[in-house]
């Protein structure tokens, strides 16, 4: 019986830290889509500013770790469809996409928690659609709207919650092999 429930929680183990899913884009795995979980528009776009704005989002103070600047080339997105990724020179815990200005209406800032793989920054277009919704004919979101994006750890540490998983199954474990002893 305890084979079975060390079995058991190895097998846990291993589906709770694996990722449950990977987008592959251009032929390369990219991990999955970021999580979109907060959007503004700010009075202007410098390092300061973003960085205030995202220290209010997060937990802990934002941590600058720099730039990709469209005009300056830094973009080389791989791209299928709606799905766009960009690898980051950088693992950072969040990315900003700031959005140039235009004819579009919506926030021109949108912050992403970056989850499945912290090399790429990855979103589908559709996401930022409904972040910044259309008006009128022929509007439509394009990455070509994208400015720059910047990247952004917090100073405080969050576990992962796969690392939290795996400490849960194994005091659960050590809770039903405790349990079995003084029976």
């Amino acid at each position: 019986m305890n084979k079975l429930i060390s079995l058991v929680a190895l097998l846990g183990g291993m589906v709770l830290s694996a990722p449950s899913w990977a987008i592959v884009i251009d032929g390369t795995e990219v991990g999955g889509y970021d999580n979109l979980f907060a959007q503004t528009t700010l009075s202007n776009s410098g390092q300061t500013t973003e960085t205030n704005w995202v220290s209010s989002q997060i937990s802990g103070d934002a941590v600058f770790l720099g730039k990709l600047v469209k005009d300056d080339g830094d973009f080389d997105w791989l791209s299928t469809g709606d799905d766009y990724a960009q690898l980051l020179p950088t693992t950072p815990l969040y990315f900003l996409v700031k959005l140039g200005m235009g004819q579009l209406p919506g926030d021109t800032h949108l912050l992403f928690d970056n989850l499945a793989d912290l090399n790429y920054a990855v979103f589908s277009l559709s996401t930022l659609a409904q972040g910044n919704p259309t008006s009128g004919p022929g509007q439509h979101m394009n990455i070509g709207r994208v400015s720059h994006i910047s990247m952004f750890n917090s100073g405080t540490s969050v576990p992962e919650p796969s690392l939290i998983g795996l400490l849960g199954l194994g005091l659960i474990v050590v809770g039903a092999q405790r349990r079995r002893r003084s029976i």
